[in-house]
């Protein structure tokens, strides 16, 4: 098993709580990068020697990831590698690894199933309520299901559904305005 236990790098600093991820199941061998001054610890792992390990590590290299609060532009040598020695990971600390590495996260929800490309955007939902999704850029949304166009334009898509529902929509660029 695999915990979080700090708290003071962009990567986790947006977490809720303390987390503790993995299962029950013996992986390996584990080949584990050492932790250095260039290689930062976010959490720890319990070897069954009975030994603290790093369990959760991140090298950022150039200036590393576009999420790291670093501000400007970013070429072919600048990335950032995350290393875990626990599986699966919970899916607020997968929504945490994609927002720092600059990719976009339409939605909080952890129960919603989501497509999105480039021209579509679709939600499956799996339980009642509203919610919100995020839109990357202003967009024109046409509801595909229903046949009608939703805003003109919009950054971010309101849904109310009753589970199982399927929403769909194609998203074009918006006019400007």
């Amino acid at each position: 098993m695999g915990v979080i236990d700090r708290y003071d790098h962009p990567l986790t600093a947006g977490l809720s709580k303390r987390m503790d991820y993995g299962d029950s199941l013996v992986y390996g061998p584990l080949l584990v990068p050492e932790e250095t001054a260039d290689a930062k610890r976010l959490g720890g792992i319990q070897w069954p020697a009975a030994e603290d390990g790093p369990g959760l590590l991140v090298r950022e290299f150039g200036r590393g990831a576009s999420g790291n609060g670093q501000p400007g532009p970013r070429g072919e040598g600048d990335y950032a590698v995350v290393f875990t020695a626990a599986v699966p990971l919970p899916a607020e600390l997968l929504r945490m690894l994609a927002m720092y590495s600059g990719t976009h996260v339409y939605g909080d929800s952890d129960d919603d199933i989501v497509f999105a490309d480039t021209g579509t955007f679709g939600v499956h939902a799996v339980r009642p309520g509203t919610r919100t999704f995020k839109l990357p850029h202003p967009s024109r949304v046409w509801d595909l299901i229903e046949n009608k166009l939703v805003p003109e334009r919009t950054y971010q898509i309101t849904l109310t559904g009753e589970p199982p529902q399927t929403f769909f929509f194609r998203l074009e660029p918006a006019s400007a305005q």
